[in-house]
């Protein structure tokens, strides 16, 4: 027969429970300051693969929220800057941004998350998602609305999306922004209408590219597109003409401008 306990025993066995529990948390927590302690320590010594080595660690094992969020932010930020591992950044950048209660440290994580899909990844379509996610702020300011807009029209063209790209280059074409940027969007919405081989449409923007009042680095890089279209079209006399509207064009641009010559003169006697 089971005796029960008397109040004395119970108080007894609570507190003992008590001090266990103070005790297991106690070992927890040093356990976790411990391995923070080494990964610091490894990257103090700049062993960054151990040093992320071990902040994965404490993020799988740790109980304590806010050291398994500091190891993700640190997981991501050292898989980017010094291990160049992208994937795994990605990875830690969507957990942090998921659980952080800071809505600034939230959207600057997310400008890299977004960064790393696009430039590094190749992740058009989430890329085009952690945009929009961006876009719905309203801490913005209009220059970096602008410029997460011309990025999701660059990866509509990117994966073959001419429309939805067009739609968004029409939005940027009709804001008051400085001449680089128009540039920017005109030359992006020259290339869709390439793609889509609508030469003409492309020549023409190109043009009016030209008008703007923009260096005579991008310039040439606009009249060097245009040749090449219009090389690619058989017209050597008309890409011969907009290479001639480089100042300073430099050896390269001579020589293909020679080339030019050469193939109209040889286009004009088969037509003969």
């Amino acid at each position: 027969m089971q005796m029960s306990r008397t109040p004395k025993q119970w108080v007894i066995a609570r507190v003992m429970v008590f001090l266990a529990l103070i005790f297991l948390c106690s070992c927890v927590r040093s356990q976790g300051e411990a391995l923070l302690d080494q990964a610091k320590s490894f990257e103090d010594k700049a062993d960054y693969p151990n040093a992320i080595r071990v902040y994965e660690k404490v993020f799988k094992t740790s109980s304590n929220k806010e050291v398994v969020l500091l190891s993700a932010y640190k997981a991501q930020e050292l898989s980017y800057l010094q291990t160049k591992d992208y994937r795994k950044s990605r990875k830690y950048l969507e957990y942090y941004i998921a659980n952080t209660n800071s809505f600034s440290e939230s959207q600057e994580s997310l400008k890299r998350l977004v960064y790393i899909e696009h430039k590094f990844l190749n992740l058009f379509e989430p890329a085009i998602r952690s945009y929009h996610r961006l876009l719905n702020s309203n801490k913005l300011t209009k220059k970096e609305e602008h410029t997460y807009r011309l990025e999701v029209a660059r990866c509509h063209y990117a994966i073959n999306e001419f429309d939805q790209a067009v739609q968004e280059l029409e939005t940027l074409s009709k804001i008051d922004a400085d001449d680089d940027f128009k540039m920017s969007v005109m030359m992006l919405k020259a290339n869709v209408y390439q793609a889509q081989n609508n030469v003409k449409m492309a020549i023409e923007t190109m043009d009016k590219a030209l008008l703007l009042k923009i260096s005579d680095t991008s310039k040439k890089d606009v009249s060097l597109n245009k040749a090449i279209i219009l090389e690619h079209q058989e017209l050597y006399k008309e890409a011969l003409a907009a290479l001639e509207q480089i100042s300073a064009p430099g050896d390269v641009i001579e020589d293909k401008k020679e080339q030019l010559r050469r193939l109209a003169k040889f286009q004009r006697s088969r037509k003969q």
